[in-house]
């Protein structure tokens, strides 16, 4: 199963293949900096602030995810149609 992923993301038109990939290196340095502010010690703001913060930052993760699920195959079907 995991090979006909793979060989499936092998033919994935350019724009769809950017798509994919360039969100799922935002949503890696989103949860790394959300993971920073989760263990970094509270300076000069309080940590229910950086709490809040790093949660926003995972949830946003969330959203680019299912976007990045999402927008290749709606890129992928329109151009199959042409």
């Amino acid at each position: 199963m995991i090979k006909r992923i793979v060989q499936r993301m092998s033919r994935m038109c350019p724009a769809a293949w950017y798509i994919y990939k360039r969100s799922m290196q935002l949503s890696l340095v989103l949860l790394a900096c959300g993971l920073l502010l989760t263990l970094a010690p509270s300076q000069d703001l309080s940590s229910h602030t950086l709490l809040r913060l790093s949660n926003a930052y995972f949830e946003c993760v969330e959203g680019i995810l299912l976007l990045a699920a999402l927008l290749p195959v709606l890129i992928e079907d329109q151009q199959s149609r042409r």
